[in-house]
């Protein structure tokens, strides 16, 4: 659910009508179950298509460590960008603005 600027919850939706992406988040409250399970639970946050395609992923563990994922840095040794769509009706999404986004994106 998102907030409307009356402080209303509104569904996530994609404007399709000005082709914007649309940006979420989630916590992840488990280690990655990897050699690199010291980095503590972590935040997700996606920027999507319409059809829920991720454009961009941000991952940002408890540690600090923050890995950025787009089409200029699709993968690592840690991960990458994920190729299955997010399906925005999961009730674990919270919608955040572009700007929450933009303030957290650091292209590799």
């Amino acid at each position: 659910m998102a907030l409307t600027a009356y402080g209303q919850e509104r569904p996530l939706a994609h404007d399709t009508k000005l082709n914007m992406p649309t940006y979420v988040k989630r916590y992840w409250n488990e280690p990655r179950g990897d050699e690199h399970d010291a980095w503590g639970a972590s935040w997700w946050y996606f920027e999507v298509d319409e059809t829920g395609g991720v454009l961009r992923q941000i991952e940002r563990y408890d540690s600090g460590m923050l890995l950025c994922y787009g089409d200029q840095h699709v993968q690592d040794e840690f991960g990458g960008l994920s190729d299955k769509p997010i399906d925005l009706s999961d009730a674990g999404y919270t919608a955040i603005s572009s700007q929450d986004f933009e303030a957290i994106w650091r292209p590799a």
